[in-house]
């Protein structure tokens, strides 16, 4: 056979495959949290065109070369889920060789983002208060699983709502936060990491208040802080039991004393001065102001500012080591202001919420150390936003409590200047003419009637001239100056005889009438009435003794000195309900509210919690309503919470229809139900109670229940 020859021909290319090194990651990471994978890659005869990170047969991401290397390549990856990996990598060269790395082990463990109270640390927690107002505390928690830099914020609840919020500034994870709480209630704090989760801890605060004073402690208690601006002493206060009683006359007969004693001569100079000085009593925002301008060095301003729904808006001042300083919040359209006060170093020296007129705050304090001080005005809810004036006065002097008429003077130069129309001298140069006019004015001020010659002239040379012997004694010449002048003629009001003449007994003058004598008068009417203490307004007590004044004002509608319950607040309900639910262990803010549903069974927290079933196990329901006839009475039986239980306003109504369609007036269930016998299979707080319709008169074919929500 012939021969025959094949031809193979073999087609292929010649180069090398990439090199690539071992893959470079950590050997644990974390879900949710980007890491960096790299690795080096080359090809010795040409050049790497890609490369591709993989676990197994999962493509992960491809690589890119960092800036600077010609052989680094690197891929930002975020796992997703737990678990161990083993990566590798593969590269590309430019005639489509691939080459391969070896396997990298990683542990890619589960995110674990928690917040937890270091501060207190049972739960339930009892704040012990030593008011029997309300209690504070400054809880305490600490985020834990994420790094400073990945965590956004901490926001505090009360009782689900937001009371304050505190940015991630610097490297901690502990958060406080003061809080003031005038009922039991649950306390939440949520942090937000920069990724969106958000994690959160709560904790039951039952809140044990002291003792309550006695309706003879709150009148002492009252009357001190309405005329002093401060609380009593304990001191003060047992001396003024021996006095008081529940009766009208002991109380007189205590402010009689008090007027009488020391503890008012600030009040008295204050008064007198600033008759002095306008012509008129100052009414009770004016006296808590210028309590705080009765020493040396002592100075006032005065602003106005507005602040949004949850906002703040601070002030600073600089003041001496020694300093007292009066600060004042008067709101406008701010319904409900706050006022916090921090030192130069940034922590928080005094709050206040009311302890001015009506809602406004007021805080008086002296100063530890020279510095720049902040004040921040907020509103009580973080709901409301407004307008508001906030005023300082401070008495800058090592030596606050050298109490100055002088000082108090300078203070109401403004307001003499502004209501006079002239100038009132600061220098020691007061003569002549001027002399005269600012004597008359001044008389005329404090006694309400026109100066007459003699006086004149008396009241002139002391204020022009030099001490002066005369009368068997030395008469003060203030040699032309007019404050020191002006703060001695305010308190010259003690009568002596001379010869059958009744004079001063500091500059020898002849008062015409004693306005001091209605100091006490003014300051009932304007602290305990609110009134401006017109001559009109003290008019209305003319005719009487200083006693039955007195008397008529502690018997006035206008006065009382007792706190409204706090119980009664808007809120209440919610903050009933979110203690409850703590209680039953469901602390998570939106499920815990009053129209949650913690255990996903269609039925409202507070339906269940005021009818008796739990609201923490979706297998327990409110139970049916239970009736029967009973002659001519159609009964209906069910289980409520007491109303001794529960705020005044969670209230479980009662009403009737023919048709399922119109339903009569609404009936409170405490007032019409009775308490059934059978009490049998009934939790403790709770009662089984009976209706009553009597069929012959009303047409109650259907009843039903209805628990309102907050």
């Amino acid at each position: 056979a012939e021969g025959r020859s094949v031809t193979i021909r073999v087609i292929g290319a010649l180069g090398e495959a990439p090199w690539v090194g071992d893959v470079q990651v950590p050997s644990t990471l974390t879900v949710g949290k980007s890491a960096t994978l790299s690795v080096t890659a080359g090809d010795s005869d040409g050049t790497v065109v890609s490369v591709v990170f993989y676990n197994g047969n999962d493509k992960l991401g491809g690589g890119g070369l960092i800036d600077g290397s010609s052989v680094t390549y690197t891929f930002d990856w975020t796992p997703t889920a737990e678990g161990i990996y083993n990566i590798f990598a593969v590269a590309v060269d430019d005639d489509g060789f691939n080459g391969l790395s070896g396997q990298t082990t990683t542990s890619i463990e589960p995110f674990v983002f928690k917040l937890g109270f270091t501060d207190p640390i049972s739960n339930p927690f009892t704040l012990e208060s030593t008011s029997y107002e309300d209690g504070i505390h400054t809880f305490e928690v600490e985020v834990q699983g994420i790094d400073f830099q990945e965590l956004q914020s901490v926001t505090w609840l009360l009782d689900g709502v937001e009371v304050a919020t505190a940015e991630s500034s610097n490297d901690s994870l502990l958060f406080s936060q003061e809080l003031r709480l005038s009922k039991s209630g649950v306390v939440t704090a949520l942090a937000t990491s920069t990724y969106g989760l958000v994690v959160q801890a709560s904790i039951a605060v039952e809140l044990s208040l002291a003792e309550p004073p006695s309706d003879e402690e709150l009148f002492v208690i009252d009357v001190y802080q309405r005329l002093s601006g401060v609380a009593p002493t304990a001191r003060q206060v047992a001396a003024a039991l021996l006095v008081v009683n529940e009766t009208i006359d002991s109380r007189v007969s205590f402010l009689q004393q008090l007027f009488d004693s020391a503890e008012m001569d600030e009040n008295e100079m204050i008064m007198m001065v600033h008759r002095t000085m306008t012509g008129e009593w100052p009414d009770a925002t004016e006296l808590v102001g210028l309590r705080g301008g009765t020493a040396e060095g002592s100075s006032s301003s005065s602003e106005s500012g507005s602040i949004a729904a949850g906002a703040t808006q601070s002030f600073d001042f600089y003041l001496n080591a020694g300093a007292r300083v009066t600060l004042l919040v008067s709101g406008d359209s701010l319904s409900d202001p706050t006022l916090t006060l921090n030192d130069p170093n940034g922590e928080q020296v005094a709050f206040d919420d009311d302890s001015g007129n009506g809602l406004n705050p007021l805080l008086v304090y002296t100063t530890t150390q020279a510095g720049t001080y902040t004040a921040t005005v907020a509103s009580w809810s973080s709901f409301s936003g407004g307008d508001f004036t906030f005023d300082i006065i401070s008495t800058d002097s090592s030596d606050s409590d050298e109490l100055s008429a002088q000082s108090l003077v300078r203070v109401l130069i403004p307001e003499f200047e502004e209501r006079k129309g002239i100038t009132f001298p600061t220098t020691l140069d007061v003569a002549g003419s001027e002399a005269v006019e600012l004597v008359g004015l001044l008389f005329a001020n404090k006694h309400q009637v026109a100066i007459n010659r003699a006086s004149t002239t008396r009241l002139r040379d002391t204020l022009v001239g030099a001490d002066l012997p005369g009368y068997g004694t030395v008469l003060p010449g203030y040699s032309g100056d007019l404050t020191a002048f002006t703060a001695a003629f305010a308190l010259d009001n003690e009568l002596i005889r001379y010869f059958q003449t009744s004079l001063s007994r500091v500059h020898y003058y002849s008062l015409p009438n004693q306005p001091v004598d209605q100091v006490g008068l003014a300051l009932l009417v304007s602290t305990f009435l609110g009134v401006d203490p017109t001559a009109t307004a003290l008019g209305e007590y003319s005719g009487m003794t200083q006693r039955e004044a007195f008397a008529a004002i502690l018997g006035d509608s206008r006065y009382s000195y007792t706190k409204e319950n706090s119980d009664d607040s808007d809120d209440s309900v919610a903050s009933f309900v979110a203690f409850a639910m703590a209680e039953a262990g469901v602390y998570q803010v939106g499920l815990s509210g009053p129209a949650g549903d913690a255990d996903g069974d269609g039925q409202s927290n507070l339906e269940e919690i005021a009818l008796g079933s739990d609201p923490a196990d979706g297998s327990d329901q409110v139970s049916p309503l239970e009736t029967l006839v009973d002659g001519s009475d159609f009964v209906v039986t069910f289980i409520r919470i007491k109303a001794s239980e529960v705020p005044s306003d969670l209230i479980i109504y009662a009403q009737c229809s023919e048709d399922l369609v119109n339903w009569d007036d609404r009936e409170d269930t405490a007032d019409v139900a009775a308490v059934s016998v059978d009490q049998s299979g009934v939790s403790d707080g709770y009662q089984r109670v009976e209706l009553r319709f009597d069929m012959a008169t009303r047409d109650c074919r259907y009843v039903r229940l209805v628990v309102d929500l907050p």
